[in-house]
Formats: structure tokens, sequence, C-alpha cells
């Protein structure tokens, strides 16, 4: 059989309030996201763990400022760190 998993955040309210795990914490913490992260497998039954809840990693990553959320609130980027095309950088390295 097929391994399956979700294309997208498992994470509900109802998910975090069974594991005591909350937005913003799971998205800063290694030890809150992995309890969060396992849930699919352990909780929902997936054959994977996805331990990353948001696109907004992405965005930290490169520099943007980020509003983690909480409870009730998914992440967001918060201000574009690039204004236009000709802002963007890549490092000869990358």
């Amino acid at each position: 059989m097929p391994a399956s998993g979700p294309v997208t955040s498992i994470v509900t309210m109802e998910l975090m309030d069974q594991l005591g795990v909350y937005f913003p914490e799971a998205h800063l913490d290694a030890e809150q996201m992995s309890r969060l992260a396992e849930a699919g497998h352990t909780v929902m039954g997936y054959d994977v763990v996805m331990p990353l809840f948001s696109v907004c990693h992405d965005s930290a990553a490169v520099g943007c400022n980020i509003d983690w959320g909480e409870k009730f609130i998914m992440p967001r980027t918060t201000k574009p760190i690039w204004q236009s095309d000709e802002d963007v950088k890549i490092p000869a390295i990358f």
C-alpha cells in the first residue's frame, strides 16, 4: 500500500487543544513542533510526519518579518524585504 500524507497543514484548534501545543510556540520551539508534527501519524494515522505548519518558514529564512500567529491565527509575513525584482540578490554560493 502506498504511503499517504497531507499536502497542507494538519493542524486544527482541536488538535492543538488535545496536545496542549499552540501557535506561535509550535513554529519556534523544536519540542513543541515535533509533538504537533508527530500527531499527523500518532493521532490522525498518516504515514508521514510534517514538522512545518505554514509557508512562513521560507519567508523567515530569507529575512522577512513574520507574525507567527496564535491559536486562532496562522502566521503571516508582515513586511516584504524586496520592493522590486532588482532588489533580489542571489549569492554566488547559493
